[in-house]
């Protein structure tokens, strides 16, 4: 019985030794850690501007982007894309275009954020006296 015991110790101390010495290098892998910061760091924009009645896409309207100094035009279905954005921040859209009310709002970029957020910007007509 004692032989057994021994046995069935060794064996268990083995198979724990072997479990652990995966765990750390399955956490400890440079190219592992590396992969997840370079994740987290860019995000990309991607954008639609619409009228928010008709609900149809608006071209040409230029976007600022603050905290990047970065003005970005819509092409002819309303979109813009920027790769610019870094995560921990806060970018305020800002649009002022004619025959619509100015339209700003505050896109914040966390650690846990996909590497892309859309946003659709709905653009207020100006009513016409």
């Amino acid at each position: 019985m004692s032989t057994l015991k021994k046995i069935s110790t060794g064996l268990f101390a083995a198979l724990f030794g072997v479990f652990t010495i995966a765990m750390t290098a399955q956490t400890t892998s440079p190219d592992q850690e590396y992969m997840q910061v370079e994740a987290n760091e860019d995000v990309t924009l991607i954008g639609t501007v619409v009228d928010a009645e008709t609900e149809n896409p608006i071209p040409e309207v230029e976007v600022e982007v603050t905290k990047l100094d970065e003005s970005l035009e819509t092409n002819k279905e309303g979109e813009f894309i920027t790769e610019d954005l870094t995560t921990g921040n806060t970018y305020t859209l800002k649009i002022d275009h004619e025959g619509y009310k100015e339209y700003e709002k505050k896109v914040k970029t966390t650690k846990m954020e996909s590497p892309s957020i859309e946003v659709i910007i709905e653009l207020e007509p100006v009513e016409k006296e």
